[in-house]
């Protein structure tokens, strides 16, 4: 119940219990009084939020701690509400207590993976096999034959990887069980070096970055492919290309179905449109970029400063190319992300929390050593994982 529904209902019981044991003659003096008590609470309400807003939360209490016992260099990735466990063994999803939901064994030396949604792909790094998962575990497996450099997902399951095969990079496209769907060749004096991909929801559009050689320069290439009327007349689905001299874009994703975004070295820019992308809006940052990070509705950065009274600066925009937020970082961090208007920091001791309005929510430092810090429901309730228990914890 929100606050003014939670008044509403206060006054409504006020008034009741007035009514039935007060004078009826008194009516007016009784609506007065619980005018009186209502903004009380409601100013009482407007301060406990305005403190949540400003306030900064320094110390922490665990509420559950569970016992973990993962090997060296095992991976952990959110997935709909789940951690996924992901090391060169195999995959473990556990729920934020570490009770295990389900688990696939399998042997890689070097795991890569992606997540959207209800849905994971895991792939081995120069090697060939591929794991399809959903919420309730494996739903498929199958080899590339060729040697994988990156997997990616769609939400329907549909995974796309990319892989090399001698001078020639593939890009394919196989279903949840494993059948190749769709397959692009590519080679770098045709078509550059692809970096990297990224897929609609519904897989029937693709965005990938190339790298093309143009001289003693480096520039990079935006391509967009549709499948989603193919025929036997069409068959390398190209929908779009633009060419953009002295730049070079390492990630690429899809903000939404009709929203390509592209990240370059020293900006990105916004793409619109489904059949038939455009540039529609494109932002160049001053500095260097040192780590960038992303919602469903904001993309953020963090540069050096170039000053020694702070270390970092953090920039965030919207997809509209409007920068929301600018603050200063006077700390180190390891790793950083964005979720629901949060952005979440850590390194091996320390917990950091901005909103997305600039203010530092959290600062804590934690007793074991951190290696992976997110989110819970509950506006002051995060998660754990250190070297060697699972915790949730609450802020205060």
């Amino acid at each position: 119940m929100t606050g003014i529904a939670l008044i509403d209902n206060l006054i409504d019981r006020i008034t009741s219990f007035f009514e039935a044991n007060g004078d009826p003659h008194e009516e007016r003096n009784r609506k007065g009084l619980v005018l009186v008590i209502a903004a009380g609470l409601f100013g009482m309400l407007l301060c406990l939020w305005f403190y949540g807003r400003v306030h900064l939360y320094d110390e922490y209490n665990i509420l559950h701690s569970a016992q973990v016992e993962d090997i060296a260099g095992t991976q952990y990735l959110q997935m709909d509400g789940s951690i996924l466990k992901i090391s060169s063994d195999g995959v473990f999803c556990t729920n934020l207590a570490n009770e295990t939901k389900w688990s696939v064994a399998y042997s890689m030396q070097t795991p890569v993976a992606d997540v959207n949604g209800r849905r994971a792909v895991i792939g081995e790094q120069q090697g060939d096999q591929v794991y399809v998962l959903g919420k309730d575990g494996l739903t498929g497996n199958f080899r590339t034959g060729m040697s994988i450099r990156k997997v990616r997902i769609a939400a329907n399951g549909v995974s796309v990887i990319l892989c090399e095969d001698g001078d020639a990079a593939w890009i394919r496209m196989f279903s949840a069980e494993g059948g190749e769907i769709a397959a692009i060749k590519t080679t770098v004096r045709e078509s550059g070096y692809p970096l990297d991909v990224a897929v609609t929801p519904d897989a029937k559009r693709l965005m990938v970055s190339y790298l093309r050689p143009a001289g003693n320069e480096l520039s990079g290439v935006i391509t967009f492919y549709d499948f989603s009327s193919a025929s036997a007349s069409d068959e390398d689905h190209l929908a779009a290309s633009y060419a953009y001299e002295r730049q070079v874009f390492p990630v690429v994703f899809y903000a939404s179905a009709s929203m390509p975004v592209a990240v370059s070295d020293t900006g990105f820019t916004v793409f619109e449109g489904t059949k038939k992308p455009s540039p529609e809006k494109t932002v160049e940052l001053e500095g260097e970029i040192v780590s960038m990070f992303r919602d469903a509705g904001n993309i953020g950065f963090v540069f050096h400063s170039g000053q020694t009274d702070q270390k970092y600066l953090l920039d965030v925009y919207n997809y509209k190319g409007n920068r929301v937020m600018e603050t200063s970082l006077n700390f180190e961090y390891e790793d950083i992300c964005m979720a629901d208007g949060e952005i979440l920091l850590s390194d091996a001791r320390n917990l950091n929390v901005y909103r997305i309005s600039g203010r530092q929510k959290v600062s804590v430092s934690y007793e074991k050593p951190v290696i992976c810090f997110g989110q819970m429901s509950g506006s002051k309730k995060y998660f754990v994982i250190t070297t060697d228990s699972m915790d949730q914890i609450s802020v205060s």
